[in-house]
């Protein structure tokens, strides 16, 4: 019974970024118009609290004293209801989950991967849509195909690796970034471009809750059978491989598969995979080298996290100083003030644009200007080079 109450939750888990760079779907419940995040991450379908309580749904709660695993949530559901997008028409329940209306206000809720699970799909990254029709098996003549993970609870499918094993990847369109490498394969890879000055990005998930990563740039890398270039590369949460089968290696978030096309045909349980061959389009990317976060959802002050080497570094940031305002804008009103988040449209201004920010350590105030540069992608300069 208390499985019920449990939904795996890796929804929108680069939150802390603005709405630009999703794959939205505009369809209605019950009648009412709502915007989702297709988020082939999560495992079910899911209203924000704010969400279900707008289309005035009944609300099953989870018992007060119910202890999700890691890497899930618990999470309440709604009476079955009237889901309309396109030509996908179903009636069933929404997963119930509380998000930051500070975080992000773009969302209303999740659509996920089990809705379109016996669907013939398009991912369409760079255009930011889904498709669904049975005419799209028709574009990929000539496509490399690959198993789908059938009982998997997110997009995945099995790549050939270097010892002919069948390893797993999986897809996450909630994921604005590119190759998410599990943590093992990871260390091994940062280690190998220890040269390159790295960046951070800040997320949130329901279920893991504020948490901080590295980002490299690869050129190329290869994840078993399927070749990337000129992608981000961090690594995932610890959490999120508890949730996943034992055999993966990597997921790609909306950046990787914006290197490639996809469909996946959930009639016949395999997915058709091209890579594009043309130059990466500009990455998004935090150009500042450092983020301000929360040490949690119940502290106020922004602290810093620093890449080593990155302008903020240079600028003379370090680890735990609090943020007070960039520019002239008062950060520490964040939760109030709906001008301050997301914090990373100000770092990812273009390459030469300067930013003052005012900071706080231990009990001194101080101010630096920063001019932000290029830190990943093909543009980027490493210091001294």
């Amino acid at each position: 019974m208390m499985n019920l109450f449990l939904v795996l939750c890796c929804c929108f888990g680069l939150t802390l970024r603005g709405a630009e760079n999703r794959i939205w779907v505009d369809g209605t419940i019950n009648g009412h118009r709502v915007r989702l995040g297709f988020d082939t991450g999560a495992s079910d379908p899911i209203l924000f609290r704010s969400t279900a309580q707008r289309l005035r749904l009944k609300i099953i709660e989870p018992p007060t004293d119910f202890k999700p695993p890691p890497g899930q949530v618990a999470a309440g559901y709604t009476e079955p209801c009237d889901f309309v997008f396109g030509t996908l028409q179903t009636r069933g329940k929404f997963r119930v989950v509380d998000f930051p209306q500070e975080l992000s206000n773009e969302a209303e809720g999740v659509l996920s991967w089990s809705l379109f699970r016996d669907k013939i799909l398009s991912i369409d990254a760079v255009n930011q849509r889904v498709q669904i029709g049975d005419d799209l098996r028709e574009n990929v003549v000539g496509w490399r195909k690959f198993e789908l993970r059938i009982n998997s609870r997110m997009l995945g499918f099995r790549v050939a690796g270097e010892d002919a094993r069948q390893n797993s990847v999986y897809v996450d369109t909630g994921s604005e970034g590119g190759v998410a490498l599990h943590p093992s394969l990871w260390k091994d890879w940062a280690a190998k471009h220890s040269n390159q000055t790295a960046t951070l990005t800040a997320t949130f998930t329901p279920a893991v809750g504020l948490t901080v990563h590295q980002e490299l740039w690869a050129n190329e890398i290869s994840i078993g059978s399927i070749t990337l270039k000129d992608v981000p590369v961090s690594s995932e949460d610890e959490a999120h491989t508890l949730t996943v089968m034992p055999d993966h290696v990597a997921t790609l978030g909306l950046f990787a598969l914006r290197r490639m096309d996809l469909v996946v045909d959930g009639k016949n349980g395999v997915v058709y995979a091209h890579t594009r061959a043309e130059p990466a389009p500009p990455y998004p990317h935090n150009r500042l080298g450092a983020v301000f976060v929360p040490r949690d959802m119940q502290s106020e002050p922004l602290l810093a996290h620093v890449a080593p080497g990155s302008p903020a570094h240079l600028a003379g940031i370090r680890d735990k100083d609090a943020l007070l305002k960039v520019d002239d804008l008062d950060v520490t009103k964040w939760r109030t003030d709906p001008r301050v988040m997301p914090l990373s449209r100000f770092w990812e201004r273009p390459a030469g644009m300067s930013l003052k920010l005012t900071l706080k350590r231990e009990q001194r105030e101080f101010q630096i200007t920063i001019v932000l540069r290029d830190i990943l992608g093909p543009e980027a300069r490493q210091p001294g080079k």
